[in-house]
Parts: C-alpha cells; structure tokens; sequence
C-alpha cells in the first residue's frame, strides 16, 4: 500500500533502508533483499538516491521511495493501481509485472 502523503510512510533514515524495510519484514533473505531494493530504485528512477536521507528528497520524490517499497515486496498484481498517474503507471508497473 502506498499512502497519499509519502511522510507517512518513511520510516528509515536512509533511502536504501526504506525500501528494504517490507521485504526485510517478509523474511527475504539478506543477498536477495539487496537486489530487490536495487531493483525497485532503478524502476522509479531514484538509484542514485540509494544513501541519502529520505527527509531531504522533495515530494515527488518521497512518493518514488514509497512506491520502490513496494515493488521491492514483489507484490501480485494484475492490474497498476487506478490512482497512479500515467508516468508511475507506465514507468513502475513493467518492473512489477515481471
């Protein structure tokens, strides 16, 4: 799930953890966890934030964190969520298809 303000959903102080932080609670194990969250920030267009704190990014870029979290789960779906805008629906919902 991702929530309508991006601040409610952070909670590592480091993009790389925040990310990390679902599938790490899934019990995805430590060498697969690193691919996963490398993987979900390359999908948003944010790898280059991997190390910096998530409470200096703009807005935008919050919501591309907590999106990144979610791919990073590898969640089942069948469809992008009705409420993504045509950029998120278009740039993140190939990685979570495959």
């Amino acid at each position: 799930m991702v929530f309508q303000n991006p601040d409610n959903q952070i909670v590592a102080n480091v993009v790389e953890e925040d990310v990390a932080f679902g599938p790490e609670n899934l019990g995805v194990p430590t060498e697969e966890l690193q691919r996963r969250v490398d993987a979900a920030l390359k999908a948003v267009g944010m790898e280059e934030f991997t190390l910096h704190a998530p409470h200096h990014l703009s807005g935008g870029q919050k919501q591309r964190i907590a999106i990144a979290g979610v791919i990073a789960m590898e969640p089942a779906w069948t469809s992008p969520p009705p409420c993504w805008t045509p950029w998120a629906g278009g740039r993140c919902w190939t990685p979570c298809r495959s």
